[in-house]
């Protein structure tokens, strides 16, 4: 978009800024939840050493601070796509769609011990659909596609 500057009488380019659609928005946000918990996760391990050893074996605690890590490091780089619209971002979206809920899955039906965790899997399950829900919208999006692709168009 070009403007006339009054005083100069020659172009002047605005940079225009778009506006993220509304599922790439939400899945943002959600994405950005699951870091965070990550990091936390990661940095309880670390702080409360000592009683996790006392309680679990080092296996585990080994275990727990990877996952920590690995949940606080695996959406990073899809926040970062989502910020800079990079081309590969739909594509990495996939692996990081299927990533958390496997690893939430698997940990709750090997390592979860309380029999009351059980009473929360038909509300755990519509989390999960649901969240494959915006991960397909965002995916089937013609906002979406077209969103990245105003960066090749624009460069």
């Amino acid at each position: 978009m070009t403007e006339t500057n009054p005083k100069e009488q020659r172009p002047v380019q605005k940079k225009i800024q778009y506006k993220r659609p509304l599922p790439l928005r939400l899945l943002f946000w959600v994405v950005l939840l699951w870091v965070v918990l990550g990091w936390f996760r990661f940095a309880r391990v670390i702080i409360d050493r000592a009683l996790i050893l006392s309680l679990l074996h080092m296996g585990l605690y080994w275990y727990l601070l990877l996952a920590g890590l690995t949940w606080g490091l695996v959406g990073l780089p899809l926040l970062w796509g989502i910020l800079q619209r990079t081309n590969w971002t739909r594509s990495y979206l996939w692996g990081v769609a299927l990533f958390y809920p496997v690893v939430y899955w698997v940990e709750r039906s090997l390592l979860w011990a309380d029999p009351n965790a059980r009473q929360n899997w038909p509300f755990m399950i519509l989390l999960t659909a649901i969240w494959f829900g915006l991960v397909v919208w965002v995916s089937q999006s013609k906002k979406v596609r077209h969103y990245f692709r105003r960066l090749d168009n624009e460069g």
